[in-house]
């Protein structure tokens, strides 16, 4: 039986958990006042941000500290049934 919790991520989602590092970084710098968050997110085109938001979730997804996350996707299944 296929279970979604063995899943493993794939290189191409590891290349991309590794290309949010900067994105981290960037975040601590402009978050230091509001206006300055305020700023960096207004530079941010929103296409950036989706793209960010997804490769977090899958991020969670995979993640062993986050459960819920990743028992989802099979809790919907066994709903649906």
């Amino acid at each position: 039986m296929n279970d979604i919790r063995a899943i493993h991520p794939s290189w191409w989602d590891r290349f991309h958990f590794i290309l949010l590092a900067p994105r981290s970084l960037l975040l601590v710098l402009i978050c230091l006042s509001y206006r300055n968050f305020i700023w960096g997110m207004g530079l941010l085109p929103p296409r950036y941000m989706a793209w960010t938001a997804r490769i977090r979730a899958r991020r969670a997804f995979f993640s062993r500290r986050t459960q819920g996350a990743r028992l989802y996707p099979t809790r919907c299944v066994l709903h649906t049934l």
